[in-house]
């Protein structure tokens, strides 16, 4: 079994202000099956940054949860280095810029990574085998807190919940595409990361990100199919617990996968929350891309 954490660098005041923690289990399907966790989760603390990064591996891959590792963390530190670069309130235009960059960049690395193992003319199967996965950000700094990402997955600020589907056939977009002879993709084309979410930092009371399978802790409503939590993911986003012992994420995943017989698809969560209460708010609305 493939080990699953998260790196966390450098607590500072950052800590002090918002608590950080995050859980990864094993989907009851890939149990069935005998596979890994396909999903990766990397979270890191610097001095006046946040970053938290999931990604989960194309189930078809028979060893997808090696590139889903290698990007949770090559995006969490590559992240952690460049955004310092950027303005402390960059432009929609700017931002969604540095976004394609950083992806172009991961590109760039899973190519170097392809190198080392792939032989001869087989380097699209090498790709489809261990190099497809999703990846979903959440970056706070103290003026800004954004989501950005590639694929599907879940995300929500203050407890309003974006399920991000995976497309038709449900093909979720992966950056290794950008490797694959465009003829064996079922669109011929590959899409760009997409930023989901501006919102000015002291207006946030709590981030979430998620792999899809956090969509089997989520209801909808019929009438305006709005998402909203079941009981055991509206405690993990409420109760002090969570903030005061991050293990219990964990924890509590696998219980609800034993014990509860649910989380088919593996599933990943990170949770940022406020530890104190929130600032006045300063003017401003949220951006987001539903």
């Amino acid at each position: 079994m493939v080990g699953h954490g998260s790196g966390k660098v450098g607590r500072g005041r950052w800590n002090e202000r918002f608590a950080l923690s995050s859980g990864t289990v094993l989907g009851r399907e890939h149990a069935r099956l005998g596979l890994n966790n396909q999903d990766g989760v990397c979270t890191r603390y610097d001095q006046d940054l946040i970053v938290a990064v999931v990604t989960d591996g194309c189930s078809s891959g028979r060893f997808s949860e090696v590139g889903a590792l290698m990007g949770a963390t090559w995006l969490c530190n590559h992240i952690a280095k460049s955004w310092t670069t950027l303005a402390p309130d960059p432009s929609v235009e700017t931002l969604s810029g540095a976004i394609q960059d950083l992806d172009d960049s991961l590109v760039t690395f899973l190519h170097a990574v392809l190198g080392g193992f792939a032989v001869g003319g087989d380097s699209d199967d090498r790709v489809l085998d261990f190099l497809l996965f999703t990846y979903l950000v959440s970056v706070v700094t103290p003026d800004k807190t954004w989501v950005f990402g590639m694929g599907d997955g879940v995300f929500a600020v203050n407890g309003a919940f974006v399920r991000l589907e995976s497309g038709p056939g449900n093909a979720p977009d992966y950056p290794a595409y950008a490797l694959v002879n465009p003829q064996r993709l079922v669109n011929n084309a590959r899409t760009v990361p997409r930023l989901h979410l501006v919102l000015p930092t002291n207006e946030v009371a709590a981030v979430l990100i998620g792999t899809d399978g956090v969509g089997d802790l989520l209801r909808v409503d019929e009438m305006d199919g709005v998402f909203f939590p079941d009981r055991e993911l509206d405690e993990i986003l409420t109760h002090p617990k969570f903030e005061r012992n991050p293990s219990l994420i964990q924890k509590r995943l696998r219980a609800i996968g034993e014990r509860q017989a649910r989380l088919d698809d593996d599933t990943t969560i990170v949770l940022i929350k406020r530890r104190a209460p929130l600032d006045e708010c300063d003017e401003g609305d949220a951006e987001v891309e539903r």
